[in-house]
């Protein structure tokens, strides 16, 4: 959780966003493709990209300052699948945290890769 330059994050960096998503291969999606890969049909990955967001980011703000609303519920661009991204207001109330673990030890990891069509280049 933190500032950042993301979809839904303050233009002010008044407010920090945790980003989470339905399943592993949408979050990699969501954090690490996102546009670069978009309608292809194989992907290398050796860098990552967006597209313009100033207009989901001062959506956001007006909805953090006007409203107590815990965060916003969106459709992932690539995979079509819920994401949410959690103001920080709300996570001490309702989200709790586990230990991070390294990404390259998740079980699901290759399979989410793979259903990506995701080819790591070394």
């Amino acid at each position: 959780m933190g500032y950042g330059k993301t979809r839904f994050a303050s233009p002010a960096d008044s407010f920090k966003l945790l980003y989470t998503a339905a399943d592993l291969a949408t979050a990699i999606a969501e954090t690490i493709v996102r546009d670069r890969f978009e309608r292809a049909a194989g992907r290398t990955l050796n860098i990552t990209g967006a597209k313009a967001q100033k207009e989901s980011r001062v959506f956001s703000q007006v909805l953090y300052v006007t409203t107590d609303l815990d965060g916003i519920l969106s459709s992932a661009r690539l995979r079509k699948q819920n994401c949410i991204a959690t103001y920080q207001r709300a996570v001490p109330a309702h989200l709790t945290a586990r230990a991070a673990v390294p990404v390259e030890t998740l079980a699901h990891l290759v399979p989410a890769l793979r259903r990506l069509k995701i080819k790591l280049n070394r």
